[in-house]
């Protein structure tokens, strides 16, 4: 009867995701690109991506990019 009871989970929004739906499309795709690129070292991402206004740390973008936040939990 109680097989399935677990903890439940919160699951948190992702910062990557977020700022994606405040974007336009095309920015959108640049941005998630840049993210998801191995050639970019992600503390210099965060760092071209602040000097335009977007503020996100380098932490958040390393767990979308693992595949570790949200957006691929759904």
């Amino acid at each position: 009867m109680l097989e399935d009871l677990n903890i439940p989970g919160k699951v948190f929004s992702c910062r990557v995701k977020s700022i994606k739906n405040d974007l336009s499309d095309a920015d959108a795709k640049i941005f998630e690109e840049a993210v998801m690129n191995p050639s970019w070292q992600l503390t210099v991402l965060s760092r071209e991506l602040k000097k335009r206004n977007i503020n996100i740390s380098d932490n958040s973008m390393r767990r979308h990019r693992l595949k570790a936040c949200s957006c691929w939990k759904i």
